[in-house]
């Protein structure tokens, strides 16, 4: 499996972009979700710096699946000289006392692989402080830190839409949350993938990628209504990931290299078709009686309801419905009020 990460640098402060590939592994719908979703992680804002030259992203993501849900747990490192923009040789990084080896590029990268024990290793980091020890230039440029790894925020498949999702109704996600969360937020991002989509599903629809981003308490629950799904169409496909993190910075005490610290807990989903149903909601209008064809009562009240559900080939029309037995408003066989 081939892993990218990238690192976007904003005036309000640093956005972290974790996107999984994979060529072997994970089939085309997995690859996808992890290609968009991964760009969940969180927005951090890091004080007194404006660019993170030199990072430590320790992520673990929860690819959520009805039929096979994997985790993607993982380190990535980078130390960059600010002044030439070139990569820095470092003598070494651990994670709780595991030894990490860089590549020819002075890189860093480890996988906690879900086919092997190490998993099980990775997966204990959830809910942790995380011990990181990082030696520079000499074994004297040696800073130890520790980093808080949030929680899993996945609870059940039940509580995160892995088949597809109604545009005329709100969408509930619920999450595990972690009162440890020094951020007390979480994000959430539905992000519509327009190539996939016109591929997979229909040549006409949108060629504009669409994405929509929550930040939200940390408190379990997070409500997404009907209005804001409104923006994908009938038959696109879309992912959706929630994830937060902590951050923090230290600098090595004889090089002076400050170096950013981001640890993420997220979960993602494979593509999601969005499907469209009318939303017919009761008007104002006053109920009236239910009759037969020769115009006699029947002894029911009638109800009008509106399609307020703009993708609906029925939006706004109506219809009235059967809503209660009241002979008091409508005797049987008497004439209409």
């Amino acid at each position: 499996m081939n892993t990218k990460k990238f690192l976007i640098i904003g005036s309000l402060g640093i956005l972290i972009f974790i996107s999984l590939y994979s060529c072997t592994k994970l089939d085309m719908k997995k690859a996808v979700a992890d290609e968009g979703l991964q760009k969940i992680s969180s927005v951090l804002s890091v004080p007194d710096t404006p660019n993170a030259y030199s990072y430590i992203i320790l992520s673990g993501n929860q690819n959520v699946d009805r039929n096979d849900s994997s985790y993607h747990i993982d380190i990535n490192a980078s130390f960059t000289d600010s002044l030439t923009g070139q990569a820095v040789n470092t003598l070494g990084i651990s994670i709780n006392n595991r030894n990490l080896v860089s590549n020819s590029n002075h890189a860093y990268h480890f996988a906690y692989n879900d086919t092997s024990t190490t998993i099980q290793e990775g997966l204990s980091l959830y809910g942790t402080n995380v011990k990181i020890k990082i030696t520079g230039t000499s074994s004297a440029d040696t800073v130890t830190q520790m980093i808080y790894m949030p929680k899993k925020v996945y609870k059940t498949v039940n509580d995160f839409p892995t088949g597809s999702i109604g545009t005329s109704g709100n969408l509930v996600v619920s999450w595990t949350p972690d009162p440890l969360n020094s951020w007390g937020n979480v994000v959430i991002k539905i992000w519509y993938n327009s190539s996939m989509s016109r591929f997979l599903r229909d040549s006409s629809l949108s060629a504009q990628d669409i994405e929509l981003t929550y930040t939200v308490p940390d408190n379990g629950s997070y409500t997404i209504s009907s209005s804001d799904l409104q923006a994908f169409q009938p038959k696109s496909l879309v992912s959706i990931a929630l994830g937060r993190g902590t951050k923090m910075q230290a600098v090595l005490p004889i090089s002076k290299m400050r170096v950013f610290y981001f640890a993420v807990s997220s979960e993602s989903t494979p593509p999601i078709n969005i499907v469209c149903s009318a939303n017919w909601q009761n008007t104002t209008a006053a109920l009236r009686c239910q009759t037969k064809s020769n115009g006699a009562n029947t002894g029911y009240q009638e109800q009008q309801q509106k399609d307020i559900s703009t993708c609906s080939i029925t939006y706004n029309q109506t219809r009235w419905i059967t809503a209660s037995y009241n002979l008091s408003a409508c005797p049987i066989g008497g004439p209409i009020p």
